[in-house]
């Protein structure tokens, strides 16, 4: 039994070094792990019903199908390379906000913000 806690804590720490450090390998790890125990869960609902039961699978289920979904995971709705576009198209609208608001503030000397002038 031992051995087992430790395993499971082994799979927790390296779910939580691959999500901590935002490697796409965490990500993956960590559906893995969460799907790991659905056939258990399964397993219970055969042996005996419960209102608890189906609860508890129908979030499990959810906790896998929410990350591989958002995330792209497993080539879902485009996969890696949909996942990055996605991403480097966000950043582009961030710099292109930031390049906006720069070239108000060069177009009219002495204009800033309200909350960058100085109160004297």
């Amino acid at each position: 039994m031992a051995c087992l806690l430790f395993g499971y804590a082994a799979v927790q720490i390296v779910e939580a070094v691959g999500l901590w450090l935002l490697k796409r390998w965490g990500e993956y790890f960590a559906v893995v792990a969460t799907s790991a125990f659905l056939p258990l869960e399964v397993y219970e609902l055969t042996e005996r019903i419960t209102v608890l039961r189906i609860g508890t699978l129908v979030v499990n289920i959810a906790a896998v199908a929410y990350p591989v979904a958002s995330k792209r995971l497993f080539g879902v709705r485009g996969g890696a390379a949909a996942f990055e576009a996605e991403r480097h198209a966000a950043s582009l609208l961030e710099v292109e906000d930031a390049a906006q608001v720069a070239h108000v503030r060069t177009e009219e000397p002495g204009a800033f913000p309200p909350d960058v002038r100085v109160q004297h």
